[in-house]
């Protein structure tokens, strides 16, 4: 019936909501400040590693294994923060789907969702 896919709509968009979040407070934690921190530097010392305006596979043997070293840390912290980014945007667009659809099918929880909503659209 209707009013089961608004109870149902209501708390898979809580759920959603509720995972992003967490994903929000993760972030603001100071080891995810320092995560950032670090793949910041890491790509500038990548930059900085990287001969300019010369052959690329120029320079000793040390330096090219510690560019090699360098990014793939990189590449794998940038995969993690890129996975966290598409499961956030992931949540974000549930929540809404499920939070609207629950509108459309009921008025059992028309304040709640509604509210929800406005928070999700001004995050």
């Amino acid at each position: 019936t209707s009013v089961q896919v608004c109870r149902a709509s209501f708390h898979l968009g809580a759920f959603a909501d509720q995972q992003l979040q967490e994903i929000l407070r993760q972030e603001s934690t100071p080891e995810w400040q320092r995560r950032q921190a670090l793949v910041e530097h890491r790509g500038a010392l990548l930059h900085a590693s990287t001969p300019h305006g010369g052959d690329a596979r120029a320079g000793k043997l040390e330096v090219r294994e510690f560019r090699a070293r360098v990014g793939k840390f990189l590449a794998l912290d940038q995969a993690e923060l890129d996975h966290l980014d598409a499961q956030k945007q992931a949540c974000a667009e549930v929540a809404v789907r499920q939070y609207g659809r629950c509108l459309q099918h009921g008025n059992e929880h028309d304040l709640q969702a509604v509210c929800r909503l406005c928070r999700l659209w001004f995050q």
